[in-house]
């Protein structure tokens, strides 16, 4: 009888918390994730933002192999587009490799950081970028944790 409940109790609490974290479907792409709580989809680009935090998850898609995107993504060339990469790391994606690209990034007097999440296969590859002031860099695990959904 104890255990009954306790595995009742179990399921419950694990369809509560699979109910509060719900891939939303980004129009224009082929691509979901589960946004951070009180980002709202994005009304001039793709993707979701918090107007608040000044923060932002971008969603592009594009048709070139993943292995030639990420050539392009060396400190050099980001140095380049005016970004300072910080940190690079590789996390695995619904079984496929995928790289994070931390990165700053200076504009209207204000510092940025980026996470750049580069994954996809020899056809396209799918760039998820999390952006955010340094007075919001609290934000930062919550979209680490997004763009690896």
């Amino acid at each position: 009888m104890k255990f009954s409940l306790l595995l009742l109790l179990l399921v419950i609490s694990c369809n509560l918390i699979a109910q509060g974290a719900k891939h939303q479907i980004i129009p224009g792409t082929k691509c979901s994730l589960v946004p951070p709580d009180d980002f709202a989809p994005a009304t001039n680009f793709t993707g979701f933002q918090h107007p608040d935090l000044g923060a932002s998850i971008m969603i592009s898609e594009m048709p070139a192999p993943y292995s030639e995107i990420l050539d392009g993504f060396s400190a050099a060339s980001l140095l380049s587009q005016g970004m300072t990469l910080i940190e690079q790391t590789t996390a695995e994606l619904q079984q496929t490799n995928a790289v994070i690209f931390y990165v700053s990034q200076q504009g209207h007097g204000t510092t940025y950081f980026k996470q750049i999440l580069l994954f996809g296969d020899s056809l396209k590859t799918i760039l998820v970028i999390g952006v955010y002031p340094e007075a919001s860099k609290g934000i930062e695990p919550a979209i680490k944790t997004a763009l690896l959904t």
